[in-house]
């Protein structure tokens, strides 16, 4: 693995992240009414204050549910310092979370904990009088077992069947083992993959997906104190209960979030989805909505109901069974830890800006919001391919057709652009018009539309001229086209497709994580590429 530096491109030339995401990083006026801190490091100052002041949730109950969750796993000494840490009033954790990917999903599973350890890293730097503990959120209680199944890896698809149904966290692990012998067959008996396939085995021998997913992540990052927690705790959820119960008879979170979406929409597509009740009820096998029929709260898609009398001894008894869903689930995080930012991708940025009167409603401090880093990686073949086409890095980020049209430029010795007849034609058109207006100035419209007509046919032209280049350059096109491919497997965007395994084991010695771990910073946005 190359450990050179990798080369930067500003996320908005890169055309393939959304528009909310990058008008935050900028600080547009029209986002500040939605979010608390500007996303720097001198803005923690602020929020450690803000959240020392405001801050009720049990820190022993956490530290403890935090230990008896890695019984069974080697804990590592800056894992258990940092757990014992949370009990002190001067300890703060950031953190990020996602759903339980199998065999860690897309690259950006590990891109959003690099961001965050470093996160963790930099505010120790900057305010040393406080420790700071990078925390990976276990969402184990999402229930779209679709969205995290399957690992594209090369050009194979594997994908784990069951049958299982209800929290993903609680699946136990039955069928992964087939995806492990998948994977063997492709990857080949190198000494590399060996000890992957080790890991892999050791992880999803753990009884659930839960657990599997704290070993494996725990696995991969080592020495740098990451804490993993799986939210979906009695004791914990107790904490949080008066929340679920005022939702359950009030819709309070309803009605103040799509207040927000109602006024985000003026500029942005609103992420998150308001429901009537936005709590779960969940069991073993299912986690299906809670809905208020105006006499029984009933349970979708089954035959469980309550009456309100019950259900709320139900949630008294059992808090475990009340699942927050999008929008409470980040409240709930907040309740319950001693956090400071959330590092998220850019559609969760986007859908917390959402949430901030929700949380000022429960005297909840509302968290900085951090865009996690983002990379991709060439071969150093494609490069020099580049170089050859005379194309750059930052131009493979074009749409296919201007792509097409630099490359098929760049190799031609005439330039097909007809810019520079355009504006002659327009300024033959403008004598024209100066002309006939003396004689009818009713003729002005008309003279209008013939500059228009005349300078569409230019442009056709100039798609036919483009188009014979690209013909005649047709193998220098698709070979740019193709390293594009690498950047957009499927359309997409390398990080949001491929999993970590081909890259990890092109690194010796997992420098791959430390690659990341030493090129990331929490407060640089730009596009890492990296050449390998």
């Amino acid at each position: 693995m190359d450990s050179s530096e990798p080369i930067k491109i500003p996320l908005r030339q890169t055309n393939a992240f959304p528009t909310i995401a990058l008008d935050y990083l900028d600080g547009i006026t029209e986002l500040e009414q939605f979010y608390k801190y500007k996303p720097n490091i001198e803005s923690f100052e602020q929020v450690i204050k803000d959240k020392t002041a405001n801050h009720s949730a049990d820190r022993d109950l956490l530290a403890t549910t935090i230990q008896n969750q890695y019984k069974g796993i080697a804990l590592n000494g800056s894992v258990a310092k940092n757990i014992e840490l949370l009990r002190n009033s001067k300890t703060f954790t950031v953190c990020t979370g996602h759903q339980l990917q199998l065999f860690t999903g897309p690259l950006y599973f590990l891109y959003k904990i690099v961001t965050t350890i470093n996160l963790a890293k930099q505010l120790k730097e900057k305010y040393p009088d406080y420790d700071f503990v990078p925390l990976f959120w276990l969402a184990s209680e999402d229930h779209d077992f679709e969205e995290i199944a399957s690992i594209n890896l090369y050009r194979h698809k594997i994908t784990w069947q069951t049958e299982q149904s209800g929290a993903v966290g609680r699946f136990n692990t039955k069928g992964i083992d087939e995806c492990i012998k998948q994977i063997e067959e492709i990857l080949g008996n190198t000494e590399s993959s060996k000890s992957l396939i080790i890991l892999f085995k050791e992880a999803y021998q753990q009884p659930n997906l839960s657990l599997a997913t704290r070993y494996l992540v725990n696995a991969l990052f080592p020495n740098t104190g990451l804490v993993i927690l799986d939210a979906d705790d009695a004791k914990l959820k107790q904490q949080f209960a008066h929340v679920v119960k005022d939702e359950l008879l009030n819709k309070t979170a309803n009605s103040l979030v799509e207040k927000t979406s109602n006024e985000f929409s003026k500029r942005y597509k609103p992420q998150v989805t308001v429901r009537g009740l936005n709590v779960f009820y969940l069991t073993d096998t299912a986690r299906a909505l809670i809905e208020f029929d105006g006499l029984n709260y009933k349970v979708k898609n089954s035959d469980i109901q309550f009456s309100q009398a019950e259900l709320l001894t139900e949630l008294e008894n059992h808090p475990e069974r009340f699942s927050p869903n999008v929008v409470l689930r980040p409240l709930y995080q907040e309740m319950i830890l001693p956090n400071l930012a959330y590092i998220g991708g850019p559609s969760e940025v986007a859908y917390w800006l959402e949430l901030k009167d929700l949380f000022e409603h429960y005297n909840v401090n509302f968290p900085a919001i951090m865009l996690r880093n983002s990379a991709v990686f060439l071969d150093e073949k494609s490069i020099a391919k580049l170089k050859n086409n005379n194309l750059t890095i930052n131009q493979l980020f074009e749409d296919d057709h201007k792509l097409s049209a630099i490359v098929a430029y760049n190799l031609s010795d005439n330039n097909p652009d007809l810019t520079a007849f355009k504006g002659k034609l327009k300024d033959v058109y403008e004598e024209v018009s100066n002309f006939t207006n003396e004689i009818d100035k009713g003729l002005k419209a008309k003279v209008e539309a013939e500059l228009t007509k005349a300078v569409n046919g230019l442009i056709d032209l100039e798609k036919t001229l483009v188009k014979s280049q690209k013909n005649q350059n047709e193998q220098s096109v698709n070979q740019a086209l193709n390293i594009k491919a690498k950047l957009f497997p499927n359309g997409t965007l390398q990080e949001r497709h491929d999993n970590f395994i081909p890259y990890y084991l092109k690194a010796i010695d997992k420098d791959f994580m430390n690659l990341l771990l030493n090129n990331f910073d929490a407060f640089d946005s730009d596009l890492m590429v990296f050449i390998k």
